[in-house]
């Protein structure tokens, strides 16, 4: 483990669970209301057995993270996710070398999703508590990863500030985001009827898991405003995050009338469709 780097790799000799490689990348403070890191595969190694997550104070590297009853993971040779002894339940598409996966842990609501290259996922689990740790687990030789908490720009849209127009809530975004704050929320108490603050409430609604109060906002946007190409985006994500598929599809759809073939929302769309069906 390079802490400088932040690198991960399984350098045994093969695939079997002696040769895998466990690693607690670091104690979760309580007081944080949320934590968001994404793992970038450079490596997927022989078989893709690379399991992201959540673990207690305690990891055994013979044991696939998930098969414990303190631990949460999602794989990307299956795409499958692993909760506390829970095996094998389908959540999101498989992952390998180039990929980005992130991973946000809401201590608020206690609940986590993932995002595969920018892309949201869903919730993958519910009702998480404990002391924990972030996790990253490797079965696949030569399997190598770069963990990234935010030094480096996160390919996840919502968790960056890049989208806020306005100066003072683009500065203030990422000094409070990982408090989980209601801070995040002032700045609308003066300006109610302003699309952009109302947009930057409602993003920060969708990231702290007050899904209602997210739709809410980006409708009041969208009423206003029906091509803010931001509101209509984040919508979608909301409506996938709180299982109205339907409501999900049709703002994707209407993104790709506005902006044919854009990538994000072909496989934002995609992600939504396997949901649904």
């Amino acid at each position: 483990m390079n802490f400088d780097e932040l690198v991960l790799a399984n350098r045994g000799p093969g695939d079997s669970n002696d040769d895998s490689s466990a690693m607690r990348i670091g104690l979760i403070p309580q007081k944080c209301g949320l934590l968001y890191f994404e793992v970038i595969i450079i490596n997927g190694g022989s078989n893709g057995i690379i399991g992201i997550g959540f673990c207690g104070n305690v990891v055994n590297k013979y044991k696939v993270s998930g098969s414990e009853n303190t631990s949460w993971g999602y794989y990307g040779s299956n795409g499958e996710t692993y909760c506390c002894l829970e095996y094998e339940r389908p959540y999101g598409p498989s992952f390998t070398t180039g990929d980005i996966i992130g991973c946000c842990l809401n201590f608020k609501y206690n609940t986590v999703f993932y995002t595969k290259n920018g892309v949201h996922q869903g919730i993958a689990f519910r009702n998480i508590e404990g002391v924990l740790n972030s996790c990253v687990w490797l079965k696949s030789q030569h399997a190598t990863v770069k963990i990234n908490f935010g030094h480096e720009k996160f390919k996840y849209a919502a968790m960056n500030n890049d989208d806020i127009d306005d100066e003072l809530l683009k500065n203030n975004w990422i000094k409070i985001i990982n408090l989980c704050s209601d801070e995040l929320t002032k700045p609308i108490e003066i300006e109610p009827n302003n699309t952009v603050t109302l947009c930057y409430r409602g993003k920060a609604y969708l990231i702290m898991g007050r899904y209602n109060e997210a739709v809410e906002d980006f409708t009041n946007v969208l009423e206003a405003e029906p091509n803010y190409m931001i509101a209509l985006r984040y919508r979608g994500e909301t409506y996938h995050m709180m299982g109205q598929f339907r409501e999900s599809l049709a703002d994707f759809i209407n993104l790709l009338e506005i902006k044919l073939d854009d990538a994000w929302t072909l496989k934002a769309h995609e992600g939504v469709a396997r949901d649904f069906l």
